[in-house]
């Protein structure tokens, strides 16, 4: 659903006429691919160019699903023709192709920070009509975090995983499973938007133990 909070002005109706007219458009959009993957894959890669070395993860994702940030607003001009295109595709589907397309170097990430650059294999993947195919998701594991700091942070986030299911008299996956608290250890989410960003949150976990979580995170930083 859209929210259209600026209908009390003149400038907000039509803002609320323009998003609805995006998330029409989604389906014409999807039509015109191969596969949902394709369309998923160039997508974020057209996002990512748009926004290259100014948004990050949680920013591409909003765009593509089309939630309202007051700092779309400040830039409806560019924002507008990717809002909402994939409003039909699951959140989790957006963020694993995201983390594929970067596994795979056709996004990667600005050194010292969380921005997104589209790379030269992508502008070559948007420049011609192949279908992108990626490979499945790797899986993750402890090896993957190189950094001390990050795997105390694991280790933090599994202690109370490991706790809250000992007082709510469950297995501890039902929780989280420990990939989920491996991407977290990796990402860092610090918001309730980015959390649900991470492999194995949907929004009644977020809901239920995501602030407990984001707690642990933010005051391991």
């Amino acid at each position: 659903m859209i929210h259209r909070p600026f209908h009390a002005t003149e400038r907000g109706r039509r803002q609320g006429r323009w998003l609805k007219m995006c998330v029409v458009k989604a389906d014409i959009f999807l039509g015109e691919y191969r596969s949902l993957e394709d369309a998923v894959a160039r997508f974020l890669l057209k996002a990512v160019e748009s926004f290259s070395g100014e948004a990050g993860r949680s920013y591409i994702a909003d765009l593509l699903k089309g939630r309202l940030r007051s700092d779309f607003i400040k830039r409806w001009e560019r924002v507008s023709p990717l809002f909402g295109v994939l409003s039909g595709v699951d959140r989790g589907v957006i963020s694993g192709t995201l983390r594929r397309l970067v596994e795979e170097k056709y996004i990667s990430f600005i050194p010292g920070g969380k921005l997104l650059a589209i790379t030269p294999k992508g502008i070559k993947a948007l420049n011609t009509d192949r279908s992108i195919v990626l490979l499945p998701a790797a899986d993750l594991s402890p090896v993957e975090l190189e950094v001390p700091e990050d795997l105390e942070l694991y280790e933090k986030l599994k202690a109370l995983r490991d706790e809250m299911a000992e007082e709510r008299g469950c297995p501890p996956y039902v929780i989280f499973q420990n990939r989920t608290l491996l991407e977290m250890a990796l990402e860092k989410p610090r918001s309730y938007a980015e959390l649900l960003e991470i492999w194995g949150v949907g929004e009644k976990k977020a809901e239920e133990y995501g602030r407990t979580f984001l707690e642990v995170i933010e005051n391991h930083m």
